[in-house]
């Protein structure tokens, strides 16, 4: 029997609007294990408000609190009304500047798989395209990051490409002999 529960009455929701640092972040935790339970929880988040405020974690200085605000966003775009809140809250800034900073690189590979989700959209591709360095952010992970990190760039660029007028913007971020560069390196 799979759980779903009503967000809107979760007790602790408050306290990812108004709490301090610690009770956001816990209830950022609890609500990424709540977007892992089942597809029907990524709604009731939705509909009880919880984008916003997720969003704005993004920004927070506790790394933790990142990490917990990035991974439940990573399931919420793969609703569509999830990918509008979240680009009409400004999350795609918020999720691009976190694969530009040099945090930690598990937060920035899933801000990377954030991005792909929210490319699937003609209209959102476009804004990624059109931000400054997110094609060479990308390709920083693919010098740095993990193999499941790596694949995530070239899904995400994969992505970009659907948009026709990113198809320069790749080219020219030097991603052709990256991507050669590690193929022969698995040959």
């Amino acid at each position: 029997m799979e759980m779903r529960i009503f967000f809107p009455q979760y007790p602790k929701r408050k306290k990812l609007y108004n709490g301090s640092g610690y009770q956001k972040n816990k209830a950022t935790y609890e609500i990424r294990l709540l977007t892992k339970l089942n597809i029907l929880n990524w709604s009731c988040l939705i509909e009880a408000g919880t984008i916003s405020p997720l969003v704005k974690l993004l920004t927070s200085t506790d790394p933790s609190t990142q990490e917990n605000a990035i991974s439940t966003l990573i399931k919420l775009p793969k609703h569509s009304t999830g990918q509008k809140i979240i680009i009409r809250n400004g999350g795609l800034k918020f999720i691009l500047g976190l694969v530009k900073d040099r945090l930690k690189l598990k937060t920035k590979q899933i801000g990377v798989a954030t991005t792909f989700h929210l490319s699937s959209v003609d209209e959102y591709c476009k804004l990624i395209g059109d931000q400054c360095e997110t094609i060479s952010s990308l390709l920083e992970i693919i010098k740095e990051g993990t193999t499941c990190g790596k694949k995530n760039v070239i899904v995400a660029i994969f992505g970009l490409l659907l948009y026709k007028k990113n198809h320069h913007r790749v080219l020219e971020a030097g991603t052709i002999p990256l991507l050669l560069d590690e193929i022969t390196q698995f040959t």
